[in-house]
């Protein structure tokens, strides 16, 4: 993939200056829309199975 120099910001790609846009099924085309950030949750395979009824 090569991506412009103009797209980079502290050396990552800044994605709403790229605009990407995916097909999802048949016509169907999504964009970001809204950009959020979220907080990575630890998780372990043990806790997961842990939970599990």
């Amino acid at each position: 993939m090569h991506i412009a120099d103009a797209l980079y910001q502290d050396g990552r790609i800044d994605t709403r200056a790229l605009q990407p846009v995916c097909r999802i099924a048949g016509a169907n085309y999504a964009t970001l829309g809204e950009i959020r950030e979220l907080k990575p949750v630890a998780q372990t395979p043990k806790t997961v199975v842990e939970r599990r009824p």
